[in-house]
């Protein structure tokens, strides 16, 4: 299945200020563990297939802190973070031109996998928590040829990690 993101396109859509999230991408954005370095706000190809044009771009990536848009039921939080910390994704996906074999006419982003301080790569588990951002469609929606979509993600991940893969993209953090 392809997948794909947006990010903020104005203020109100960009995650609030908060003292203890941080926007935890570097400037330099050496090679990744996977060798495929991301840069915020360029676009890339994210599929290999020849009949399918579908292009990512990485907003932004908030490591820790709250929620950009609060919670989703305060007083009822469900997300635990006991060593853990909330990463939050704004991208934009861009399906012009979608031919694939399977059942799944539509592209659509992978939950990110991150890589942890001993140097292994897990999967990212969904936030619970987090409220939905105005303009944005939940990460993982289905996006239709000719469609172009902003998509925000919140997901748990360990304390410590030092990189965010996005559909084969590396992105360097600190957290």
């Amino acid at each position: 299945m392809l997948a794909g993101c947006s990010g903020p396109s104005d203020d109100a859509a960009a995650p609030a200020a908060d003292s203890q999230a941080q926007s935890t991408t570097s400037a330099d954005q050496s090679e990744g563990k996977n060798g495929n370095a991301g840069k915020l706000g360029e676009r890339f190809e994210m599929s290999k297939m020849p009949d399918n044009d579908i292009f990512v771009t990485v907003q932004d990536i908030k490591l820790g802190g709250e929620c950009a848009n609060g919670g989703a039921n305060p007083g009822e939080e469900v997300d635990d973070l006991e060593g853990k910390q909330y990463l939050q994704l704004w991208a934009e996906i861009d399906v012009e031109r979608l031919d694939n074999p399977g059942p799944f006419p539509y592209g659509s982003l992978l939950f990110p996998d991150y890589v942890d301080a001993e140097g292994f790569t897990s999967t990212s588990e969904p936030a619970f928590d987090c409220q939905e951002v105005d303009g944005h469609e939940p990460w993982g929606d289905p996006v239709y040829p000719g469609n172009k979509s902003r998509m925000y993600g919140a997901f748990i991940v360990p304390e410590g990690i030092t990189e965010v893969h996005v559909e084969g993209r590396s992105f360097k953090v600190e957290g």
